[in-house]
């Protein structure tokens, strides 16, 4: 599962790695550019590549007031660039794709 999110601020960040600790401390596979660092060069693309079916079965797109400005273009260019270009992928309408189904399940809530 990727996650989409906008940098609004530092605690913003932290509840987001730390929601995203928590799925994975209940076996919930989830991927955030904090756990890559400086690998990313290019903040676009590597958010259309994490958003592909053969990296990502799941987008989650954790939607602020920050974020849907990121997407509708309302901030400065240097600004939001992995935001923008992952909210407007995941908005944009897309061909309905049958792939084969694997057996999905989320942890009972306690």
């Amino acid at each position: 599962m990727f996650i989409s999110y906008s940098h609004d601020s530092e605690a913003h960040r932290q509840r987001v790695l730390a929601f995203v600790q928590a799925l994975r401390g209940h076996g919930i596979d989830a991927d955030l550019d904090q756990f890559h660092g400086e690998t990313i060069v290019h903040w676009p693309t590597w958010c259309r590549q994490r958003m592909d079916p053969e990296h990502s079965d799941f987008v989650l797109c954790i939607c602020t007031a920050g974020y849907r400005q990121r997407i509708n273009g309302n901030v400065a260019p240097e600004q939001g660039r992995g935001e923008a270009a992952s909210g407007r992928r995941a908005s944009a309408p897309r061909p309905a794709v049958r792939r084969p189904q694997r057996p999905r399940c989320c942890p009972p809530a306690h």
